[in-house]
């Protein structure tokens, strides 16, 4: 069961949203504060909670409200006092929730069926049988359970008390979940999370010793709220996540683990996110079968009026990442992009040699450096999403390249690029290493000794230190002898320019 259409009529400041058609595996919901996203996610809360929103929720100066949410695959036990198999399996099935005096009062909500009405109850807030996961920006408790109990892990709160009991169960290694659990803590928190014995129960947190645990009260706010969302991620299937805000508390890195996590249980659970987040926005919605809407409120006859609308087309979805403070201004305006190794290689290639041998290049190629082997793939696959994204196609495919040093490790790097992105129709040579091993050897002859001395330097803080004055001087060099230099950099970086040169011709 998925929730495949949403409409709000005269609920708080919804005027009337019109019929909101959501994704059976992601959706992701932003807009400025107030305007409406988490009375969104409340009303589709209220299918577990079963009563609806209060009438204080009805739009000023409307006597009554309306809102009405629309199933698909209604075939799970959830409904458990609805007869589910008898539901035709082409049957549109709703619930409606009605309040206001205009119906005298606040009516209990019901199951409409090929139009035919039925009374409909709340589904349990217990697992397996409830539908939805809710984790909401400031789910915080003062105290942690430590009685661990079946009951307690089964138990589906909006709150964390119960949550020592769940990673109890889940980080137990004969359920078939725990395999998963122990990863994206990994992942995520860059260790592995289980439950151990204290004096008035059981805690959980980090194991560091056979008597030295640290309990994860210990390790921050964050930790507590992602934890709790890991669970239930792990052991979710056939489930509805609505999720606030969830870039709260936990740093970019943690955050896209979260994220690979949530793509990866998308596969049969869906997903409703709010978000101020442009990591989420990108990461989420450079997926083909993600949706992402934006709410905006304005004031109508001096009453707040909010509206949802699906961000579909490449401009709308560039603004929209720009509201979230995205820069897309240097994206836009480039041809192709060169992703290299090192800030030496991409200062020299910017500054000089594309200006000398690949002038065409200048004004349509930007260069960007990864700071380091290390984190070429982070890089690229962040550029990769943020085209996927803003422009629905990948209209730069092909038009990017990744170039790194000639050793032993950049050639793995490589190999991995080629194996990761050519089965999705990149060619294999936008992905290159250097016949050498550090592009420092293809300087002009007259600085080879000192890249000898710089290069056999073993401490790695001190060779960066003398790779980075040894730059300084290759540039000085250059900036004083245009002509000359020009001359032995043909000769000595003649592999660099040839790659600059066919880069030239591909865009040109």
């Amino acid at each position: 069961m998925w929730v495949s259409k949403l409409a709000l009529s005269n609920i708080k400041s919804f005027k009337e949203s019109g019929e909101i058609e959501l994704s059976k595996k992601v959706n992701v919901i932003i807009g400025e504060n107030n305007s409406g996203k988490s009375t969104i996610l409340n009303t589709l809360f209220s299918l577990q909670n079963g009563v609806g929103l209060p009438e204080n929720e009805i739009r000023i100066g409307k006597s009554g409200g309306l809102t009405s949410i629309t199933l698909a695959d209604v075939h799970e036990g959830y409904l458990l006092k609805f007869p589910t198999n008898m539901i035709p399996a082409d049957a549109t099935c709703r619930v409606e929730f009605r309040l206001g005096s205009e119906i005298n009062g606040h009516q209990n909500p019901e199951f409409v069926v090929n139009g035919n009405r039925y009374s409909f109850s709340k589904i349990e807030n217990r697992e397996p049988n409830n539908f939805i996961f809710l984790h909401l920006s400031k789910r915080k408790v003062v105290d942690y359970s430590p009685v661990v109990t079946s009951t307690a892990a089964n138990e589906v709160q909006q709150n964390l008390k119960q949550l020592i009991s769940k990673i109890d169960r889940i980080s137990d290694q004969s359920v078939p979940e725990s395999e998963l659990f122990k990863k994206a803590c990994k992942d995520i928190f860059g260790f592995p999370i289980s439950a151990f014995p204290s004096p008035d129960g059981k805690r959980a947190g980090l194991t560091v010793s056979y008597m030295d645990r640290i309990p994860f009260e210990k390790m921050g706010d964050g930790t507590p709220n992602l934890l709790g969302f890991i669970v239930d991620l792990c052991v979710a299937k056939n489930r509805l996540f609505i999720i606030e805000e969830m870039e709260n508390d936990i740093h970019p890195k943690a955050l896209k683990g979260l994220l690979a996590l949530i793509i990866e249980k998308s596969s049969d659970n869906q997903f409703i996110i709010s978000t101020h987040s442009n990591i989420v926005m990108k990461f989420l919605g450079s997926k083909a079968e993600t949706k992402s809407f934006y709410t905006s409120m304005k004031l109508e006859e001096r009453l707040p009026t909010s509206n949802i609308k699906e961000i579909i087309s490449p401009d709308e979805r560039k603004m929209a990442l720009k509201d979230l403070g995205y820069e897309l201004d240097d994206f836009d305006i480039w041809k192709g992009w060169l992703f290299l190794e090192e800030s030496s290689a991409e200062r020299i290639i910017r500054e000089y040699l594309i200006k000398w041998f690949s002038p065409n290049l200048t004004g349509i190629v930007r260069t960007i450096s990864a700071g380091g082997a290390g984190n070429l793939k982070a890089k690229f696959e962040d550029f990769n999403r943020l085209f996927l994204y803003a422009h629905l196609t990948p209209i730069y495919k092909n038009y990017a390249w990744v170039i790194v040093d000639g050793d032993s490790n950049g050639k793995m790097i490589i190999d991995d690029f080629k194996k990761l992105y050519s089965p999705n129709g990149w060619d294999e040579d936008n992905f290159r290493y250097f016949k050498k091993d550090d592009f420092e050897e293809y300087y002009p002859e007259r600085f080879q000794e000192k890249v000898g001395l710089a290069l056999a330097i073993v401490d790695s803080q001190q060779k960066r230190k003398a790779k980075l004055e040894l730059l300084e001087d290759v540039l000085n060099w250059m900036e004083c002898n245009n002509d000359l230099a020009k001359e032995e950099w043909e000769k000595s970086g003649a592999e660099v320019i040839e790659i600059l040169r066919f880069i030239e011709k591909k865009l040109s």
